[in-house]
């Protein structure tokens, strides 16, 4: 948490985005609310085991599996856009939490997040995912690296699953190797994968042994 949302919290306590109780941005009851999301592949949400990406999607895909804690409405949008568009970098840590309850038990990852676009971390004064990224290496006690860059400006809101893929293209590039780890890639919320794919597949072609993706809603 930063100083600036400490203070906040004495001078004009977070209230729950689902129940608007004081003391925090999503209180316990809220967060257990949440609708899980079963274990699937997230390209075409065939049941699989531990979110792993189905046998007949992996040819395609260079993401090995891509956990989600639950679904991009109610309570879940609102504390997104909290920390996107309202400075609300506690926030992050509330959705650290939540990614390290979903993740199974510690594996040899190394964490990383997909960097938003330039103009975005601008006007906001951070990048989210980062901010997710490192709070959920502390909590899960795995090494944080930011590995990737990002460039342009394009805005993908809407667009499909092909859109998304040739809009990607070039829009990240490696800022170091990954040295043969198993990456394990944050963000906030997954729509069609293309974003991640995009990433994955820059990070494998970086040194990744293996690259999976955790995030906090799939749309």
């Amino acid at each position: 948490m930063s100083v600036l949302d400490s203070l906040i919290g004495v001078i004009a306590p977070h209230h729950c985005v689902g129940c608007n109780a004081e003391g925090a941005l999503l209180c316990a009851n809220c967060a257990d609310a949440l609708p899980a999301v079963p274990s699937r592949c997230y390209r075409c949400m065939a049941a699989t085991s531990d979110f792993r990406t189905c046998a007949r999607c992996r040819s395609a895909s260079p993401i090995h599996s891509l956990w989600a804690t639950t679904v991009y409405g109610g309570a879940a949008k609102d504390l997104v856009h909290r920390l996107k568009f309202e400075r609300a970098q506690a926030a992050a840590a509330v959705i650290a939490q939540s990614l390290a309850a979903r993740l199974p038990e510690r594996q040899d990852w190394l964490v990383t997040f997909v960097p938003t676009a330039p103009t975005r971390r601008r006007q906001r004064g951070y990048d989210q995912a980062e901010l997710i990224a490192r709070r959920l290496a502390r909590q899960i006690g795995a090494p944080y690296a930011p590995l990737l860059g990002r460039g342009g400006k394009l805005r993908q809101v809407g667009q499909g699953r092909a859109v998304r893929k040739e809009q990607m293209q070039g829009a990240f590039y490696a800022r170091r190797s990954a040295d043969g780890r198993h990456v394990l890639v944050v963000d906030d919320v997954v729509t069609t994968g293309g974003t991640l794919e995009a990433t994955a597949a820059v990070l494998r072609d970086a040194g990744a042994a293996r690259v999976s993706a955790v995030v906090f809603a799939a749309a």
